[in-house]
């Protein structure tokens, strides 16, 4: 009987133990993602002017979230030293501000270096790429090769 007694003692301390429920912490990890507007934001010394022309042109938060198509986005992004070379070459502009001060020009500045589709620049095709920039303006891409380097050119304008 004392035999059942400590057999029957032991089995509720261990169902005691085994059924507690573990301790659940709430995490959101596989929400976690890094926008294309948090690197750009993280890298912002070199990329303020192209940062200031988004959020302008009201694009800063379509970058920041995420495609509904699933697509995800392909930016051409721009450093500071490229919005200037641009300004110094344009018909429409004389200064950054000239560009930040009218919302249609900066929004169409940075819809132009927007795809709607995720390229990665391994998988960048020759030639047009199959969807237009939020722009409706095709890229096309082709690639460059020297004796030393070689790169990718879009509208053989920009070195990618």
């Amino acid at each position: 009987m004392k035999k059942t007694g400590y057999i029957f003692s032991l089995l509720l301390v261990f169902s005691t133990f085994s059924c507690k429920e573990p301790i659940r912490v709430a995490s959101f990890e596989d929400l976690e993602q890094y926008t294309i507007l948090d690197y750009i934001i993280e890298n912002e010394e070199r990329f303020s002017s192209f940062l200031s022309i988004l959020e302008v042109g009201e694009l800063d938060i379509t970058l920041g979230s995420y495609n509904p198509y699933g697509q995800d986005y392909t930016l051409f992004l721009p450093d500071n030293e490229a919005v200037d070379k641009f300004i110094s070459t344009s018909n429409l502009v004389s200064s950054l501000d000239d560009i930040l001060n009218n919302p249609e020009i900066a929004r169409e500045f940075c819809r132009y270096h927007v795809v709607n589709l995720g390229v990665h620049s391994g998988n960048f095709p020759f030639g047009a790429f199959p969807e237009p920039t939020l722009s409706s303006d095709l890229l096309t891409v082709s690639f460059i090769i020297t004796s030393d380097s070689s790169y990718y050119k879009i509208n053989n304008q920009a070195v990618v």
